[in-house]
C-alpha cells in the first residue's frame, strides 16, 4: 500500500507532525543551511519517523542547482547533492529527492521563491542536456547506492512565474523554464532504471495550451510509463490557467470544489490506483497551506482505492 507522508520545512514542523500524526515525511532541506534542521532531525530520529529529504541549495549565492546543464555550476551541484546523500545516510533517512534540471541556468532566491532563467539566454540543446543529465545521475545513483540511500529524480514544470511564486497572481506571467521534459525521463528510465519522483501537477504541466482532455490523456500515459520505477508521488492540484505552471493547490473537499481544478478527486484516485499494490511508494502533499488537512485527505483517498 502507498505510504502517505507530510511535507516539513524549517518552520511549523512540530505543529504539522502533531496535527497529522504522520509516520512518513519529506523535508524541504537546504544543504547550505543545515543548522536550520538540527532540532528537527533529532526529533525525527527520536520518534522514528520515516524521512526523505528534498534537496535544495543556492549555488554561488545566485543559481539554482542544475544536474542537466554542462556549465560552471554542475560540479558544485553534484558535490552538494552528494553531501546531502551522505547526511541522509548518517541519519538513516530513506531518500534524497532532486529535480531533473534545465537546459539553462536559473537565478534563484529561495527566501522569496523567485526563479528567473538566465538573462543571457545561454540554452543548450536537448541532446546535450540529456547526456549531462544521464552522466550526472549515473554518478549520483552510484554514490547513493554505496550510502544505502535512494536517489529520486523528479519531474518538473515547463514554465515558471517571472515574479515571486508566493504572490497570488504570479502564475499569470510565466516564462519558458527550459525544463528537461518528461519524455527525456521516460527514455532515461527505460535505459538506466533510475528511480523516479512523479509530481502529478509537474507532469501535467509538461504540456499546455491544449484541451483538458488531451492534457489528461498525456498525464495518464506519462504516469503509466514512469510507474515501474516511480518511488515517490507528489500530490497537489492545479487551477486554471493550465499554462505550464503549478499552483500547489490542495486535495481537501473544499479544494475540489474550485472551478476547473485538476485533477478531480476521481482522476486523482485513478492515478493513485496505478500504485495501489506497491509497498515501496511514498505519496507526499505539497500544498501552499493546510498541510495537516491535506495529509488527512490523502489518507482518506488512499483508503478508498484499497
Amino acid at each position: 500500500m502507498i505510504k502517505p507522508g507530510i511535507k516539513l520545512g524549517p518552520q511549523n514542523w512540530q505543529k504539522r507532525l502533531q496535527q497529522s500524526n504522520a509516520h512518513y515525511c519529506e523535508v524541504w532541506f537546504r544543504i547550505d543551511q543545515p543548522e536550520l534542521f538540527t532540532d528537527m532531525f533529532a526529533y525525527l530520529s527520536k520518534h522514528r519517523i520515516n524521512t526523505g529529504l528534498h534537496f535544495w541549495a543556492v549555488i554561488d549565492n545566485r543559481w539554482e542547482p542544475n544536474i542537466a546543464y554542462p556549465g560552471p555550476t554542475l560540479e558544485k551541484t553534484l558535490k552538494l547533492i552528494e553531501k546531502t546523500i551522505d547526511l541522509a545516510s548518517k541519519h538513516d533517512f530513506h531518500y534524497v529527492n532532486i529535480h531533473c534540471g534545465n537546459r539553462t541556468l536559473i537565478k534563484v532566491n529561495l527566501d522569496s521563491q523567485l526563479f528567473i532563467p538566465d538573462e543571457t539566454k545561454a540554452v543548450v540543446n536537448l541532446s546535450q542536456a540529456e547526456k549531462t543529465l544521464s552522466q550526472s545521475l549515473a554518478r549520483l545513483n552510484n554514490f547513493a547506492a554505496k550510502k544505502k540511500v535512494l536517489l529520486l529524480t523528479e519531474t518538473i514544470v515547463a514554465k515558471t512565474p517571472t515574479t515571486a511564486m508566493n504572490h497570488p497572481q504570479a502564475r499569470l506571467k510565466a516564462t519558458d523554464y527550459f525544463a528537461i521534459p518528461v519524455a527525456s525521463l521516460i527514455k532515461l528510465e527505460a535505459e538506466k532504471n533510475f528511480p523516479i519522483t512523479n509530481d502529478f501537477c509537474h507532469t501535467f504541466a509538461d504540456e499546455y495550451d491544449q484541451p483538458l482532455v488531451k492534457l489528461w490523456q498525456a498525464l495518464w500515459s506519462k504516469t503509466s510509463k514512469l510507474a515501474p520505477h516511480t518511488k515517490l508521488l507528489h500530490i497537489n492540484t492545479v487551477t486554471p490557467p493550465y499554462n505550464g505552471t503549478d499552483s500547489h493547490g490542495g486535495i481537501t473537499a473544499k479544494d475540489f470544489k474550485a472551478q476547473g481544478i485538476f485533477p478531480t478527486r476521481e482522476k486523482l484516485k485513478k492515478l493513485l490506483s496505478l500504485f495501489k499494490n506497491k509497498d515501496d511508494v511514498w505519496a507526499v502533499n505539497e500544498p501552499s497551506q493546510n498541510h495537516a488537512g491535506n495529509y488527512h485527505a490523502l489518507v482518506k483517498i488512499l483508503s478508498e482505492i484499497g
